[in-house]
């Protein structure tokens, strides 16, 4: 009964504030009960923000739900009451490595994942899996995570973002507990960092984890480490920290084949009971050119305008919903580029330029990060495109994108914007 409270709970508040807050302050939330229903949270730092960012928020949460939420932090529990609490929220309980679809561009990561998840002894470590956004590196790592708590429930397991692990780290600067956060951390059976390319140029934190890294490594601990980028080419990482990631095994997942994406589209058709043609899915797989997110959004676009409107999903129905949004986009990174010089109101001289002002840097990673998202191309073609800069340039851009996504909406809802003019 907890779980699906919780789930419900969790549902409401990523509604109401979005994936990327609700990652930053609630993906660690758990429930307990005592004369009432507490939402309990990793450490007070975050509580206290909560309490002064989202009063209302769990006001309308309790309003919702019929009955009062309260908050509490972990530390307020009795020992009983932290036993009875449930996993975390911040596992996906859908990323399993049964439902995980392998093909030649992931097979390596899949098994070199599912053998980690699999052994308590160590194989190799750490485990370096990286590739684009969207292409299933999350979904191992939360496979992982599943599974070992699933199969050895006595072993502790943690999995954060490198975002959490951050904010973790300057919460126990601030109040004073770091050599609390230093024994939790180094007493894990197996730590999960997803996205680690977000620590890049951030040097506090990468000493800590440097630190814990090499802690963990010494008492024979495992790490499983995501990045959209091998290690030796991480921009604003530490040389040391580079040399340590690649120590074990380093596997990459390329660009989903036109037959990975059908037997995603199949699974899911599958998972739903329903019955597609083959052909029509195919169609669907050609439309789509970048990550699998896009691929199941488009999936489920044509899958529910179907259910909506009593119609039968054919090859008609799938033109007329997929062609505006996908098949209008630019075929040329040159169209692209084009595009985004306009909506920027920076020339592409002006790109070219070595100006540095903070407007000028802020459109020049929006416009590598959507060329690397929208055609695929290389950092040393996006640089020649852009006045034949170095190719790291491109990728501290990209990066400082991705990173901006996740921490300043107002940067995150103009990529939103720009990207509606490239479809």
């Amino acid at each position: 009964m907890y779980e699906d409270l919780l789930k419900s709970i969790s549902d409401f508040i990523k509604k109401k504030i979005g994936e990327n807050n609700f990652r930053d302050w609630f993906s660690k939330i758990s429930i307990s009960y005592n004369d009432g229903y507490f939402l309990i949270f990793p450490n007070k730092f975050t509580l206290d923000w909560v309490n002064s960012h989202y009063s209302t928020l769990i006001n309308e949460l309790s309003e919702s739900l019929g009955f009062e939420i309260k908050l509490q932090t972990a530390t307020e529990l009795s020992a009983q009451e932290i036993d009875s609490l449930l996993i975390d929220s911040s596992l996906n309980n859908d990323f399993t490595f049964e439902n995980f679809i392998i093909a030649n561009s992931n097979e390596m990561a899949y098994e070199a994942a599912k053998r980690i998840a699999e052994n308590e002894d160590i194989i190799f470590n750490p485990l370096f899996i990286y590739g684009n956004v969207g292409l299933g590196k999350t979904h191992l790592m939360h496979s992982i995570a599943n599974y070992k708590k699933k199969h050895f429930p006595k072993k502790k397991i943690m999995y954060l973002s490198s975002e959490q692990f951050m904010n973790q780290f300057i919460n126990s600067l601030r109040t004073k507990t770091i050599m609390s956060f230093k024994d939790e951390f180094r007493s894990i059976d197996a730590l999960l960092i997803d996205d680690f390319q977000f620590l890049g140029k951030k040097d506090a934190t990468q000493e800590e984890f440097f630190h814990t890294f090499n802690a963990l490594l010494e008492q024979k601990k495992q790490l499983i480490i995501s990045a959209d980028q091998p290690p030796h080419t991480l921009p604003g990482v530490e040389a040391r920290l580079k040399s340590r990631l690649g120590w074990g095994l380093v596997v990459d997942i390329h660009p989903a084949t036109y037959e990975l994406k059908v037997s995603i589209l199949q699974a899911k058709a599958n998972k739903l009971n329903l019955h597609i043609e083959s052909d029509i899915l195919g169609l669907i797989a050609q439309k789509i050119h970048s990550s699998i997110r896009e691929l199941e959004g488009a999936f489920v676009r044509v899958t529910k305008y179907a259910e909506w409107m009593k119609k039968p999903i054919t090859s008609d129905l799938v033109h007329t919903i997929l062609n505006n949004v996908y098949e209008n986009r630019p075929k040329t990174a040159q169209e692209i580029l084009s595009i985004l010089c306009n909506k920027t109101n920076f020339s592409l001289e002006k790109l070219k330029s070595n100006g540095r002002n903070r407007d000028l840097a802020r459109a020049r990673q929006k416009v590598v990060f959507l060329l690397k998202e929208a055609t695929g191309i290389s950092y040393v073609q996006i640089a020649k495109l852009l006045g034949g800069k170095d190719h790291t340039s491109m990728i501290y851009a990209e990066n400082k994108a991705k990173e901006l996504i996740q921490t300043n909406s107002e940067f995150a809802e103009e990529i939103e914007s720009l990207r509606s003019f490239i479809s």
